[in-house]
């Protein structure tokens, strides 16, 4: 399950804090993400799941590049900022 998130049980998943999930669409792990997500609901977690249309795998990495990709990011943030927020 460290390798690969998707094969852990529902159990190991309670213990996932709630998460954010970005794929992109021409993404080789886009449906494992999805269902990974799904998953993650399906153990009581709240997960937020999106796909970037238009996007590779890696986009994040490519953010000054391409502008998509660097709205992409700053979304990302504000929910890593906001599950921190939530958190206190």
């Amino acid at each position: 399950p460290l390798a690969s998130p998707l094969q852990a049980t529902l159990e190991q998943c309670r213990s996932v804090p709630p998460a954010f999930i970005a794929t992109a669409q021409y993404d080789p792990l886009r449906d494992e993400g999805a269902a990974y997500a799904e998953k993650l609901r399906d153990a009581g977690v709240p997960a937020k799941y999106k796909c970037y249309d238009g996007l590779i795998h890696g986009f994040m990495g490519m953010a000054k590049a391409i502008e998509p990709a660097g709205l992409a990011l700053e979304e990302a943030a504000r929910e890593l900022k906001a599950g921190l927020n939530a958190s206190n």
